[in-house]
């Protein structure tokens, strides 16, 4: 069987357990009677995107970098089942196309790239429904391990719902597994677990529900699960141009034209700010980026500052000096 045959392969190519996680997950919705195709599409992604040098010897395989992203554009959608279908007629819930999903998310991959973290990105024949989007996301953050940090970038439409907002799968649908903060919980919520320091981007209408959450306090630092978000609380988002100001960003960074100094690790506010300001400069319809909210200037381990001083421990007690004061 082919679900035993991609096991085999992670398990001889040592790939890390959360591709092998992802990929049983997938496996057992496959079981269900869910795109077959699509699931061994995503395999041999798998394989050839997260493979690392056999060679290596260490016990649970795992990439140098220890950093992972996830990249999920998706630009097609089906009738979902709130809605059903009358006589083969698209119905007033359906969800319009997203032509640039799939660029936009593949750019955010490419600038993640540069930064040193290794990138899976997927769309909807890969991910055909909402429970293959939520069991996505789902494993990255439950297969990680403590110490690892992780991006998850997700572009579609957004489904505000009484429980929060929810992403949109690729079949117009939208599950308990696609509520962001359900997302953000299974981190928070377990502090003895092991857990990635997580960011998503998320680049949907009504994104910035997901960024304010009344039972999450502000980030500081033992916060694990951080959201920036292509809009504020209830507004609408627009052509994808969040991600583009991400990607723009991103590869700012990875250059060396973005100065941070004397930060160990860019500040999640600057972070925030920057991509802000980047989308302004895009033009178009208002649209203000949101995020988790902070005390202090705390600066979680996603992006290395590649302009800090090479005496790492003063740069932190620089930056544990400015947040004390604040």
């Amino acid at each position: 069987m082919i679900t035993e045959a991609i096991g085999a392969s992670l398990e001889s190519n040592r790939e890390v357990a959360f591709s092998h996680t992802l990929v049983r997950t997938w496996s057992g919705l496959h079981v269900a009677g869910i795109n077959f195709i699509a699931l061994d599409t995503l395999a041999q992604r798998l394989l050839g995107e997260l493979a690392i040098d056999r060679s290596s010897e260490l016990g649970p395989p795992r990439t140098g970098s220890g950093r992972w992203a996830l990249c999920i554009g998706l630009s097609n959608f089906g009738h979902h089942g709130n809605h059903p279908e009358t006589d083969g007629e698209p119905t007033t819930g359906s969800k319009g196309p997203l032509p640039f999903a799939a660029q936009r998310a593949a750019a955010v991959s490419t600038a993640l790239r540069q930064l040193d973290y290794t990138c899976v990105t997927a769309d909807e024949s890969m991910l055909p429904t909402a429970d293959h989007l939520g069991a996505a996301v789902r494993s990255a953050i439950t297969s990680g391990r403590s110490g690892e940090v992780q991006v998850v970038h997700i572009l579609s439409h957004g489904e505000p719902t009484k429980s929060g907002l929810h992403v949109v799968g690729a079949d117009g649908d939208w599950t308990p597994a696609t509520n962001v903060a359900g997302w953000v919980a299974e981190i928070e919520d377990y502090p003895g677990k092991p857990r990635p320091h997580t960011l998503f981007l998320i680049d949907t209408c009504h994104a910035g529900d997901a960024a304010r959450l009344p039972w999450l306090p502000a980030a500081g630092p033992s916060t694990r699960a951080w959201v920036i978000a292509a809009t504020e609380p209830g507004k609408l988002a627009y052509d994808g141009r969040f991600s583009m100001a991400v990607a723009t960003v991103l590869g700012r960074l990875a250059t060396g034209d973005i100065d941070f100094y004397p930060s160990e690790y860019v500040p999640f506010g600057d972070m925030v700010e920057h991509i802000r300001r980047e989308l302004a400069g895009l033009g178009g319809s208002y649209q203000y980026v949101t995020s988790t909210p902070v005390d202090g200037r705390p600066a979680p381990p996603f992006f290395a500052n590649p302009r800090s001083p090479t005496d790492v421990r003063l740069a932190r007690a620089r930056s544990e000096e400015h947040t004390s004061e604040l």
